[in-house]
């Protein structure tokens, strides 16, 4: 793999990323939801 391939997916891999990650994105609705429910379970044992 030369360097020119790993720039080029960091270019795509970045973003996608980002968008994965930000505050709107469903993924990360998601997984705040699951961790409050993880945590609410801890508090009602």
């Amino acid at each position: 793999m030369c360097n020119k391939d790993v720039e080029n997916s960091v270019i795509v891999i970045l973003p996608l990323l980002f968008v994965l990650f930000s505050p709107k994105s469903f993924v990360f609705r998601s997984i705040n939801f699951f961790v409050d429910e993880m945590k609410e379970r801890e508090r009602h044992k």
